[in-house]
C-alpha cells in the first residue's frame, strides 16, 4: 500500500464480486459473486495464471480459508460449510458439506463483510448470536400520567 508503483485491477465482471480472502500461501483468492444470478463462492490463482472455480453449490457468501489452506469455510443463510481443496497438482474441490447451523448473524451477499472468523487451529468459529425472536415489542403509552400520579399519591394520605 505504501508502493508508488502501479495497481492491477485483479478482477473486473459485470457482477457483484465481493468478499474476497487470500489463501495462507497467498496464491489463491476466495470470493463471492453474483455472477449467475445468485451468490455463489468462487476460487481463482492470485496470478490469474490458470481459471477459476466455482465451490458452492446452492449459494454462498462470506467465504473464508482454514489455516491449513485445505478447506473454504462459507455461510448459506444459517448453514455453516465446508469444502475440502486442493491446489496441486491443480485446483479441485470436493462436495460442500454442512458443518453446523445456528442462528448467528446472518451476513448480507450485498456487502464484503464476513460476520465470522476461525480459530489458528481451524477448529472453533468465533461468531455473533443473533438476538432471539420474542414477538412484536410492546409499547406502552401512559396519558395524562400526572393526573394519575396525583391520584395516587392523594389516595395514600
Amino acid at each position: 500500500m505504501d508502493s508508488e508503483g502501479p495497481s492491477n485491477l485483479l478482477l473486473q465482471t459485470p457482477a457483484r464480486d465481493v468478499a474476497p480472502a487470500f489463501s495462507p500461501d497467498g496464491r489463491w483468492l476466495v470470493y463471492s459473486s453474483n455472477i449467475t444470478g445468485r451468490h455463489e463462492v468462487y476460487v481463482m490463482p492470485y496470478d490469474r495464471s490458470k481459471g477459476g472455480k466455482q465451490i458452492s453449490i446452492d449459494g454462498g457468501w462470506g467465504p473464508a480459508w482454514s489455516p491449513s489452506g485445505g478447506e473454504i469455510y462459507y455461510r448459506n443463510g444459517y448453514d455453516m460449510m465446508s469444502v475440502e481443496i486442493r491446489t496441486e497438482p491443480k485446483l479441485s474441490a470436493g462436495r460442500p458439506r454442512r458443518l453446523f447451523a445456528g442462528r448467528y448473524l446472518q451476513p448480507s451477499p450485498t456487502r464484503s463483510l464476513r460476520h465470522y472468523d476461525v480459530s489458528p487451529d481451524g477448529e472453533r468459529f468465533l461468531m455473533i448470536q443473533s438476538e432471539e425472536e420474542t414477538g412484536p415489542a410492546q409499547f406502552h403509552l401512559v396519558l395524562n400520567w400526572f393526573d394519575e400520579l396525583e391520584r395516587l399519591v392523594s389516595t395514600e394520605n
